[in-house]
């Protein structure tokens, strides 16, 4: 058991210790990233249908943040070669949310092209039964003005 610092020289003791800070900071930066990536993902959750979709920022900042992480991780396990069986599993599950989120925006895009051609011919209907009523309005008028002449005239004779 003679493998202790004594034996190392101060060249391989700062070596490690530099190997060993690099790591740290790997391990600390990539558990910030998951702890931001938590958060984006949360307010995703809480996103209502009702409300608009994310936004194309939001989507970019989750696929940096999980490209930090990847990269903390592979720092971390001081391997180097990229698109692991995880990884590439990440990557097609961000590929098939950004797919869906296209057809839901899509979606979302037809559907208000819909309800303002709606609202459109409402309005155009909405005008047409007001021009309608004022017309009428118009004739009863006159009527009642025609009346009133004509009954004016009764009395006189």
């Amino acid at each position: 058991m003679q493998n202790s610092a004594e034996h190392k020289s101060p060249h391989q003791i700062r070596s490690f210790f530099e190997k060993l800070c690099l790591i740290s900071q790997s391990y600390a930066k990539k558990q910030r990233a998951m702890e931001e990536l938590d958060r984006q993902l949360g307010k995703l959750r809480k996103t209502h249908v009702g409300r608009s979709l994310p936004r194309d920022k939001d989507i970019s900042t989750i696929k940096a943040q999980v490209s930090e992480i990847l990269d903390s991780e592979r720092k971390i396990a001081g391997s180097r070669k990229r698109n692991t069986g995880h990884e590439r599993e990440l990557l097609q599950k961000i590929e098939n949310l950004e797919n869906e989120l296209k057809i839901v925006k899509g979606e979302r895009d037809e559907a208000v092209e819909l309800n303002k051609e709606r609202i459109h011919e409402l309005t155009a209907t909405l005008l047409s039964v007001k021009t309608r009523i004022n017309t009428f309005a118009e004739r009863k008028e006159e009527r009642e003005r025609r009346i009133k002449e004509l009954e004016s005239k009764i009395k006189k004779t």
